[in-house]
């Protein structure tokens, strides 16, 4: 961090200094590219039908937990809910409501990698 590397050309020792380099990324076909001092994350950017029936499927959830909390409801409070949705969108539903399916999956996924990355974050890369 901080320090120039040596470079060898045509016989030629350069040393190049941090200050002296600029980076520029550029994302490819699908994904999309953010990066901050030296840290970069890559997103794939793809929709494929079972990702939108997870995020659609997350929506349904989403909206009802708003209904409930207008409706001053308590969490332990029980509703039923009735819904007409395809059999692919309703199957994800069902299985969000499980705690099952890839909604579930991806979220509890994304929580084991952040645990994960916080064993990591002493190190200096």
């Amino acid at each position: 961090e901080g320090l120039g590397v040596v470079v060898e050309v045509d016989g030629k020792y350069f040393e190049i200094l941090p200050d002296e380099v600029e980076v520029h990324t550029e994302s490819k076909a699908g994904y999309v590219v953010a990066s901050e001092g030296k840290y970069l994350a890559a997103l794939v950017t793809d929709l494929t039908p079972a990702l939108v029936n997870e995020g659609l499927a997350r929506e349904v959830v989403r909206r009802v937990q708003d209904l409930r909390k207008s409706a001053g409801l308590d969490i332990a409070d029980r509703i039923q809910l009735r819904y007409a949705a395809s059999e692919k969108l309703a199957a994800e539903i069902i299985a969000a409501y499980n705690s099952e399916g890839a909604a579930f999956k991806r979220k509890e996924d994304m929580h084991k990698m952040a645990e994960a990355n916080k064993a990591f974050a002493h190190f200096r890369f």
